[in-house]
Formats: structure tokens, sequence, C-alpha cells
């Protein structure tokens, strides 16, 4: 009887140490996952009380250091959290940035459109009437700023001449063909719009008068700079219209003009955007970490 007596203790001491370590192993394990592990984009692992997730960074302090200073990284160098409640989060990084488009991006769009035009002034020795029709193209390198040229033909009409003072710009009536380039500016958050031309003007004919046309020029090719200042109401995909003043100095081989005038621009088709090279982009490493198995031994009986 003593026998099975020392035999039922001796099995009940085993069993009580054996579920006295796995209660030590239990309490053990469960301190180890009372922490946060932060993981980094770059592999390394930081025991850890996070104290604050944003947008842009992550707070923590340091497990082992619970009354220091609060550590602040940026959200994009982390990778994921494991909390001490068992839940998981992982960080996605937006590679490109954002896809909304700044007016100081690069945009390259093109349109093309219908420029007609007119204007003139009257000096104490003559006046001078001008009329323009024509196709436009528009190159825009951001939103604010733009290349354009084109193609017109354009007409000046010289009237009033006052034979006793200096005669003012050409001699007869030119009809033009005309290429103008030129750079504008939209100001941006506003219509406004701005700009200023360089125009090559080639005389197709000049009309002294109804019995006096020839074929060709007695003026050589002569330059204008028409400066531009309106507003534009196109919309950012295409569409619309602009409409500006123009003073447009003039410069011929017997003198210069300055006409005024208006002029309206009329897109013929929608924006297109051009396919810039795209940034390459070389992904890092993202560092998946393995999972943590704490073994639990079990008990022994003999």
């Amino acid at each position: 009887m003593n026998t099975i007596v020392n035999s039922n203790y001796g099995k009940t001491v085993k069993n009580l140490i054996s579920k006295g370590a796995i209660m030590v192993l239990f309490l053990v394990s469960k301190g180890i996952y009372a922490q946060d592990i932060i993981t980094m984009r770059n592999g390394d692992e930081v025991k850890a009380k996070v104290t604050e997730v944003s947008s842009a960074e992550i707070k923590y302090k340091r497990f082992d250091n619970l009354e220091g200073h609060t550590i602040v990284v940026a959200r994009s160098a982390v990778f994921a959290i494991n909390y001490e409640n068992g839940t998981r989060e992982v960080f996605n990084v937006d590679v490109l940035g954002s896809t909304s488009q700044s007016p100081y991006e690069m945009q390259f769009k093109h349109d093309l459109g219908l420029s007609i035009g007119g204007g003139g002034i009257k000096m104490s020795n003559g006046s001078v009437f001008t009329a323009e029709l024509g196709i436009v193209y528009n190159f825009y390198l951001f939103d604010w700023l733009s290349a354009n040229t084109g193609f017109f033909i354009h007409q000046e009409i010289f009237r009033d001449r006052n034979p006793e003072k200096t005669q003012i710009g050409s001699d007869g009536n030119p009809f033009c063909f005309t290429i103008p380039i030129g750079v504008h500016f939209n100001i941006p958050n506003t219509r406004l719009y701005t700009g200023i031309n360089a125009s090559w003007n080639i005389p197709l004919f000049n009309s002294k008068s109804s019995s006096n046309q020839v074929l060709y020029t007695e003026e050589d090719i002569f330059l204008s700079m028409p400066i531009d200042f309106g507003f534009d109401f196109t919309k950012p995909d295409g569409g619309g219209s602009r409409l500006f003043f123009r003073i447009t100095p003039t410069f011929h081989k017997t003198g210069t003009v300055m006409p005024v005038g208006l002029v309206w621009q009329i897109n013929l088709m929608k924006s297109k955007k051009l396919v810039p090279p795209q940034p390459i982009y070389v992904p890092q490493p993202i560092y998946v970490p393995q999972p943590v198995i704490v073994p639990v031994p079990q008990p022994i009986y003999r």
C-alpha cells in the first residue's frame, strides 16, 4: 500500500511540475508578444511600443526603454507592424507619387485651333488696318507655358496718307503669307493669358490700286512682333477659345506701324497628351518576416 501511495504521489508531483513549466513558458511567450514588432523595409526589426501612426510618419518608443524619447520614422521606411494584440498592418508605398497633376509638372499636350484677328491705328500721317486668318498650333510644356506656331494669310491696308509727311509702313497694301513663332503664359489659377510672338510676313502681292495688282511684291519680307494679353477659356482636356488684345509692332522698310486689335482663337480639336519617357523604377527588396515559433515542451509521462 505504501508503494501505491508513493507511486501516486510521484505522478502528482510530476504533473504539477509539468503544468508549472507550461505556465512559465506561456507567461514568457506572453511577455514576448506583449510588444509591437516594427519591420523596416531594409529588413531590420524593432521591438517597440507604437504610439502614433499618421499618413507621413510613425512614432514609437523602444520596448527596452519605454520611459525614453519618442522615435519618429517616415511611414515609407516601414514595411509592416505586428501589434501586441496579434494584428498586422502592412504599409504600401506609392512609387510614382500622386496621380493628380500639378501645373508645374511637365504636360506635353498639344492642340490645333483657328485664329481670326483684326486691328488698326490712325496716325497723323495716315491710317492702317489689318486682318488675318489662319491655323495655330499650340504645344504645352506645362499647363502655364506653351509654344505656338502656325500659318496665316495677312492683309494690311493703308489709307489717308498725307503726302506732305513721311510715309508710314508699306508703299502699298501687302497681302502676305505669315509664319509666327511665339511663347505664351497662362497665369496659374486664373484665366489670364499673355505672350509674345515673332512673325515673318512674306508678301504674295501688293495692291496699290485696283488697276495695279501684281503677282510679286515691291517689298521684301518684313517682320512683326505681336504682343498678346487676354483671357484663355480652354478646358484642361481641350475645347474652348481664347480672346485677347494684340499690339503688333510691324517693321517695314519705309517705317514702323503699331496696329492694335483683337484676336479670337477657337480650338479645333481636344488637347492630346504626348507620352513622355517613363521613369524607370527599380523596386527595393521587400523583407517578409518569418513567423516566430515558440516551442512548448510536452509533459513527460513515465
